[in-house]
């Protein structure tokens, strides 16, 4: 796919500028859900290839037009630079906003949902096996207590059930 390659020369071309990146993230991202749709059809009238040529064509003619007006923007445009943050400090951060945002049914209802989402992709007893984490589904479903009441009002576990499965 020779227009491919001109659609990456074309990105990398475009000056790193915050309304060229804006441009370059906005054609791949449609560029992007549009072959999902094509990859995910069924009943395509015709072949794939062709679709997604078509596709391609489209993104490099938008980001054409991008870069016809790229002169509007500011020649001393520059992209906004940011600190690096260390990981581990963002996950505390994080963790510590958001754990405080809910009341013990609301974290139930999470912890089920999370759980909910691994049985449904068939993940729970892969990714459960052997591991302990405290007050987590994990835990809870390891242990062989049943989420919807592992946890009670003052946040302990009640005694061990059979696994419920």
């Amino acid at each position: 796919m020779s227009r491919l390659r001109d659609l990456v020369r074309l990105c990398k071309g475009l000056p790193a500028t915050p309304m060229m990146t804006l441009a370059k993230i906005d054609a791949l991202i449609v560029l992007t859900m549009r072959y999902e749709r094509v990859q995910s059809e069924r009943e395509l009238t015709e072949h794939p290839y062709h679709l997604v040529q078509g596709l391609v064509e489209e993104a490099v003619s938008a980001l054409e037009a991008w870069r016809d007006i790229a002169v509007i923007e500011s020649p001393d445009a520059t992209l906004p630079t940011y600190e690096p943050m260390d990981k581990e400090t963002l996950h505390k951060d994080l963790f510590q906003a958001l754990w405080t945002q809910f009341n013990l049914d609301e974290y139930r209802d999470r912890i089920e949902r999370f759980g909910h989402r691994l049985d449904v992709n068939g993940l729970s007893d892969a990714f459960l096996a052997g591991e302990r984490y405290f007050h987590s589904y994990k835990m809870v479903r390891a242990e062989g207590y049943r989420t919807s009441n592992a946890i009670d009002r003052d946040g302990a576990l009640p005694p061990r059930q059979a696994p419920s499965r």
